[in-house]
């Protein structure tokens, strides 16, 4: 399979494993959440959000009482971001860019988003941080979910991902906010 096939593969498999997961175990009552630590992340607070992220994968303002995040089972290197429930997720993804086009991505994201009980998947050409991006969300009545995803290239040869993943009453809030914070510089 060639480096197009796989990078859409993971696309999938990312944004299958985003929607119902949590980094929580519970074991007698006793909740446990896996705090992950990136040597190279970079953290700023500033009253009650912090600014979170690595370069190449970007930066945003998440809530001071967020942890890091980590799905079970992908082991690609990505930045995750979840409030202490594991309810509300951000995710930040940056790989070299193959073959595949923004919409390439956006396309199997859609699929994978379907094929995992999406209803009212939607897509819309916007702006992230000023570049032209992808969104792509969809609805997960099963799990009471919302997942947003945006797709971006830049001029250095990367493409981007952020996620965003909460409840329908939380979705817009943070949503919001990355519209809002997200950039490439911290």
């Amino acid at each position: 399979m060639n480096r197009k096939g796989w990078i859409i593969i993971f696309l999938l498999i990312v944004s299958m494993g985003l929607q119902g997961c949590s980094p929580q175990e519970v074991d007698d009552g006793i909740i446990s959440v896996d705090v992950v630590d990136h040597e190279e992340e970079q953290e700023e607070t500033n009253g009650d959000v912090r600014r979170v992220g690595e370069e190449n994968f970007g930066f945003v303002d998440i809530p001071s009482d967020w942890v890091n995040f980590r799905d079970l089972g992908v082991t690609e290197p990505i930045l995750q971001y979840s409030d202490l429930l594991g309810v509300s997720i951000i995710t930040l993804n940056a790989w070299e860019k193959g073959e595949e086009t923004v919409e390439d991505v956006a396309t199997a994201i859609w699929i994978g988003m379907e094929e995992e009980g999406a209803i009212e998947t939607e897509g819309a050409a916007l702006e992230l941080a000023g570049h032209d991006a992808i969104q792509v969300y969809g609805i997960y009545p099963d799990e009471g979910k919302v997942l947003v995803t945006w797709v971006f290239e830049t001029q250095d040869g990367y493409m981007h991902y952020v996620s965003a993943e909460s409840t329908v009453e939380n979705i817009f809030e943070i949503v919001l906010s990355i519209e809002e914070t997200f950039s490439l510089d911290q």
